[in-house]
């Protein structure tokens, strides 16, 4: 399923070190997205997410 993370590519960089509060458009229950943390390995950027449900999604960017 793809969800609807609004990130601005211009602070891709700024918030790789730290957290940041995401959230979709409209909420819905179960699956809105709170907060997001973002890592890299191997040069792939990954962003690991908290849900309202408190369910751990991980999402890969190419």
């Amino acid at each position: 399923r793809n969800k609807q993370v609004y990130l601005a590519k211009k602070n891709l960089m700024r918030i790789l070190s730290e957290a940041t509060c995401l959230s979709m458009i409209p909420p819905t229950h179960g699956t809105e997205i709170r907060c997001a943390k973002l890592f890299q390995i191997n040069h792939r950027l990954y962003m690991i997410t908290g849900s309202e449900d408190t369910q751990i999604k991980l999402f890969s960017f190419q």
